[in-house]
């Protein structure tokens, strides 16, 4: 009898203490839960106050530990993609905004920073997409009013374009308001009403904050540039690049003047130079392809190359598409044939140098 009852106690013993041993394994599993979870918003908060100020890369390490700890975190992966924005890791940054979108579609924050990877990838149909949804979240937003019309600015919707900027064009700032006059300026210049283009900025000339100055002064040397009156356009490409001395878009237009008077040499250094700066610079490209294309057909087929692989979307007239897609086929069969080494020409002066209005661009 006693035996049954010291076994009976034994059996309730081992009971309680599996009960024990399990509540003290629940117990530090809500702890270690508990921890990790504070960690993350840790994290979280460490990330949000270096964004703010401006410390993205600092932030971007933030909001990847996170993404470390608990990958589905889609508010982590929101503010990673708009860092990563503000970085220029744009691939990346669609990535994880494209995940967070998800979770928050009518988010202006997401919507905003989706759209402008879309425009740097030259998806000018999804970026239109949510800037408008920004724009019904916020009537009248100037960030995504100006993303909106260049968005359909790329698309040769300049119609558009304008009706959304004369939405935004009152109680501007002084550097508001010469951002958008350089938009609406680029769009005139496009439908060759010069005479508006050139009114804008004449304006601007003189009213612009410094820091848009040398835009300025390179849009009037591209109204000039269109207009044929080079020894204009020269002077305001010279101005710009005084007060910014490696302006792309100066630099471009000085190598389109040097390409028209034949100067090749000149011509294709501006425009490696640009394209150290500014890499999407497409026209630069094109004019490359055209130097080279006498000279080292190698390199001509290059330039085109990349350059029919950024025009997509892009402004560019039946007859450059044309050029391009001949020049193209003419020059693989040269280098099929075995003219892949230079011709021994040099780049200093063309024999017939060009017109100006053939220097006009896509």
């Amino acid at each position: 009898m006693k035996s049954s009852v010291d076994a009976a106690s034994r059996r309730v013993s081992v009971f309680w203490s599996c009960v024990v041993s399990w509540l003290m394994w629940c117990a530090a599993g809500a702890m270690l839960v508990g921890c990790q979870t504070w960690s993350t918003h840790n994290l979280m908060q460490q990330g949000d106050r270096l964004a703010v100020e401006g410390l993205y890369r600092e932030a971007q390490v933030q909001y990847e530990q996170a993404l470390k700890r608990d990958p589905q975190h889609t508010l982590a992966h929101r503010n990673l993609g708009i860092v990563l924005v503000h970085i220029g890791l744009y691939r990346r940054a669609h990535k994880h905004l494209s995940l967070a979108y998800k979770d928050f579609p009518k988010d202006y924050q997401t919507n905003f920073y989706l759209a402008e990877t879309y425009r740097v990838f030259r998806s000018f149909g999804p970026a239109v997409h949510h800037y408008n949804v920004c724009l019904l979240l916020r009537n009248r937003d100037l960030r995504a009013s100006r993303g909106l019309a260049w968005a359909y600015y790329h698309s040769k919707d300049y119609n558009q374009a304008l009706q959304v900027l004369s939405s935004v064009s009152e109680g501007l700032s002084k550097s508001e308001d010469t951002q958008v006059a350089i938009i609406r300026a680029r769009i005139h210049l496009q439908l060759k009403n010069y005479g508006a283009a050139a009114a804008l900025m004449l304006r601007q000339t003189r009213q612009a904050p410094q820091v848009y100055l040398p835009f300025v002064l390179a849009l009037m040397g591209d109204i000039y540039l269109k207009r044929q009156n080079i020894p204009r356009a020269k002077e305001h490409y010279q101005k710009a690049l005084a007060l910014t001395p490696h302006l792309p878009s100066a630099l471009l237009g000085q190598a389109k003047i040097a390409y028209a008077a034949g100067e090749w040499k000149k011509a294709a250094d501006l425009l490696k130079q640009a394209l150290g700066i500014k890499k999407d610079l497409m026209e630069a490209y094109l004019y490359l392809g055209r130097i080279f294309k006498h000279v080292d057909p190698a390199k001509s087929l290059a330039y085109y190359r990349t350059f029919a692989g950024k025009m997509s979307g892009e402004q560019v007239t039946p007859s450059t598409a044309e050029e391009v897609r001949s020049s193209v086929l003419q020059l693989k069969k040269q280098l099929a044939e075995g003219g892949s080494a230079p011709t021994g020409k040099v780049l200093a002066e063309s024999q017939a140098p060009l017109l100006p209005e053939e220097i006009m661009g896509p």
